[in-house]
């Protein structure tokens, strides 16, 4: 394997225990060396030599609503993907529901977790952050919940600044020019960002962009949501929203007006799902690669355990996106 990945016994060592003062670069050579080899490592026997469970965890924040994982293929695909980079890497991954006190924490042995959608108020970002843990999240922290020395917290996400931007063009670039947002609480980055980004855009183009939060993603509150803001903005014509219950829930209210979507009014939701693909009307969407944000978040786990090499080793791990023209859009000129 040392052989294969042009590297020292010791390199390799390091690389699959996530020790040493190695870079990401050095690291992802040597796993992508053991996944070619089809080399296992035994988690059991590495949780004896250094005193630290094998075990990863996965939370996700009470902003995904009451299930343990919410039934959204966003987050079943995230869970996939991390779930198949941790046991390549040979360590288990266990979705933790949100209500474990610290002494159940403490008994399962939960040294190194990720936690999606993070508001800060998590029992068990509390716990890793105050015993010296290893935290990554998918999403960041609020800046009051950044521990003094974050040297064992790093976060994973994509740049909803740059997701919001795309949706609000490509809205504009079909034609329409009344576009509003639909975003949950602003608690969760992802959502905040993206509410900053719509503003500034208005200010930038000198286009008005009423903002709409719903609670509950759910699509009952997302076209109670939708109505109202129809009725307070009668000249809005298209919506970002940033939920898929948004999206259909818009789609409902629109077609009970008498609109037709596209033609009259124009929608893009800012994480794509299974459910927005073969919705009729396919609904265009920004394919915000939850996969990949899982895969990555693991990575992060495996290299957070030492003092970080260089910059790009402290920095965060920003995954891109991709918009995913649909029918709901396609406007004909």
């Amino acid at each position: 394997m040392a052989a294969r990945a042009g590297v020292s016994i010791t390199t390799v060592s390091h690389a699959l225990n996530g020790k040493g003062r190695i870079t990401m670069s050095t690291r992802e050579r040597v796993l992508k060396a053991a996944s070619d080899l089809g080399y296992v490592a035994n988690p059991n026997a590495a949780g004896l030599r250094t005193g630290q469970s094998s075990l990863f965890a996965i939370q996700i924040s009470p902003s995904g609503g009451n299930s343990l994982v919410p039934n959204s293929s966003y987050f079943n695909d995230m869970l996939n993907g991390a779930s198949a980079e941790a046991l390549s890497a040979g360590h288990p991954l266990v979705v933790l529901p949100r209500e474990l006190t610290e002494s159940e924490l403490i008994a399962l042995g939960i040294t190194r977790a990720i936690v999606v959608d993070p508001i800060g108020t998590e029992p068990l970002v509390q716990f890793l952050l105050e015993t010296g843990g290893t935290l990554v999240t998918i999403g960041r922290l609020p800046d009051r919940m950044l521990p003094q020395s974050p040297s064992r917290l790093f976060f994973v996400d994509n740049d909803a600044h740059a997701v919001a931007r795309t949706a609000l063009s490509h809205l504009q670039s079909a034609g329409y020019r009344h576009p509003a947002v639909l975003t949950s609480p602003t608690s969760v980055s992802f959502f905040r960002d993206c509410v900053d980004e719509a503003r500034a855009w208005a200010a930038r183009t000198g286009c008005a962009v009423p903002i709409a939060r719903i609670r509950n993603e759910n699509e009952s509150a997302a076209r109670r949501a939708v109505a109202a803001l129809l009725d307070a903005h009668p000249e809005v014509d298209s919506l970002f929203t940033t939920s898929e219950a948004g999206a259909i829930g818009a789609v409902s209210v629109v077609r009970q007006r008498g609109w037709v979507v596209p033609g009259d009014f124009g929608i893009v939701a800012g994480n794509d799902t299974s459910l927005l693909r073969y919705s009729s009307p396919s609904i265009s969407a920004i394919d915000l690669h939850p996969d990949s944000l899982g895969r990555a978040a693991v990575r992060r786990l495996l290299l957070a355990g030492r003092p970080p090499v260089t910059d790009t080793d402290a920095a965060p791990t920003v995954i891109g996106h991709t918009l995913r023209r649909r029918d709901s859009t396609r406007r004909s000129s």
